[in-house]
């Protein structure tokens, strides 16, 4: 399989720290339930810094939590699907937050459908990528020389962007899918394979992984392309 290069986009340190500022919690325990984290993934998150397994956020296991990374190889186990929309409502409990990264996720908990659907994109700040004009680029992660600058530098990443493996991995991460007609011939018969394990469906003249399949999506891909 042709390595296809991933853009990573992150809400870092106190961007995203931003997000969950305006409260504090009882330093005596927080009850994990819907009243507290409405969004079940945030409620996911907040069970698994529960060590105790009581129902509740005692005031160490609280400061215990100082980042939150939800990246690809963890979104799945709070529950992360495509296309969804995430409350954070909660998460202003962990007074003791000092960095928050959210891969391929918005600011606020929408998914970026433009990198998904391979559109023109521009990102700002260190760090940040874009692709606009055929080319792919980033801005370095010097955060000193991005303010020193006094214009957004940025460094040529891709050439090619886009091609139509890249449309496949990406789209098919979808919960709308892709075209058949993307595919070629070998490529249907393994998802075809797929969806008799409840992995893929066949959506009139789309293709799509399941919620089940999402989950092992990366194995499913590695074998198309």
């Amino acid at each position: 399989m042709i390595q296809c290069k991933k853009i990573i986009l992150s809400t870092i340190a106190a961007l995203g720290i931003a997000c969950f500022a305006g409260g504090t919690a009882d330093a005596a325990s927080v009850k994990i339930d819907e009243k507290t984290f409405p969004n079940a993934c945030v409620r996911t998150f907040a069970n698994k810094q529960d060590t105790n397994h009581d129902g509740e956020l005692s005031d160490a296991e609280i400061k215990a939590v100082t980042k939150l990374d939800w990246n690809e190889q963890n979104l799945y186990t709070y529950g992360v699907t495509s296309g969804m929309e995430i409350d954070f409502t909660g998460m202003e409990v962990f007074t003791n937050l000092k960095q928050v990264t959210i891969e391929q996720l918005f600011q606020g908990g929408k998914y970026n459908c433009k990198y998904w659907n391979c559109e023109p994109y521009l990102g700002f700040g260190a760090s940040a990528h874009s692709c606009y004009g055929g080319k792919r680029l980033y801005v370095p992660s010097d955060l000193q020389a991005f303010c020193a600058a006094a214009t957004q530098p940025t460094v040529l990443e891709d050439d090619n962007p886009c091609t139509r493996e890249e449309q496949i991995l990406l789209g098919l991460r979808l919960r709308k899918g892709i075209p058949c007609s993307w595919l070629h011939t070998e490529q249907l018969q393994k998802l075809q394979r797929y969806a008799a394990g409840g992995l893929v469906e066949f959506l009139n003249d789309r293709v799509a992984l399941t919620p089940q399949g999402c989950l092992v999506s990366n194995a499913i891909l590695a074998e198309i392309l």
